[in-house]
């Protein structure tokens, strides 16, 4: 199926197919792709970035279904296949860190940005600010 979108969008210029997996993909009953999966899927069908994120949005977030050690070796295993990575699922200011010590290029946060931390809220300026707090401590040092 990743083939034949990437396939499908190629005339569309800047376009980029992202190949997505959900850390818990044994709460959905049409069974995704395993995230164990995700790399190997994405490299097979030529796309350029993989996100791995949650499908159930009932606060629990990524790292309370892969760990540091888990992640680090997927965005390892990616990254040697020549993929980006992106790693999301109820992500807060204090889970950056752990994305940024993983190794992943993107983070992708909703409910942290959003009014009393609710996926469904208006963003909220104090908290993007925030955010961008986090991130900026995060960052590699440059000798890195």
């Amino acid at each position: 199926m990743l083939r034949a979108v990437r396939a499908g969008v190629a005339v569309v210029p800047g376009t980029v197919v992202v190949a997505a997996a959900y850390a818990d993909a044994q709460r959905v009953a049409h069974a995704p792709l395993p995230p164990q999966l995700l790399v190997r899927a994405a490299s097979a069908a030529g796309v350029g970035v993989c996100l791995l994120d949650t499908a159930v949005k009932d606060g629990r977030g990524l790292l309370d279904w892969l760990g540091p050690d888990t992640l680090a070796s997927l965005v390892a295993d990616a990254h040697a296949a020549g993929l980006q990575v992106a790693l999301a699922g109820a992500l807060r200011a204090q889970d950056l860190p752990v994305v940024r010590a993983a190794g992943a290029d993107i983070a992708g946060v909703r409910s942290a940005a959003c009014r009393d931390g609710r996926r469904s809220g208006a963003l909220e300026a104090a908290r993007v600010r925030a955010l961008r707090a986090a991130c900026a401590a995060t960052r590699e040092p440059a000798s890195r």
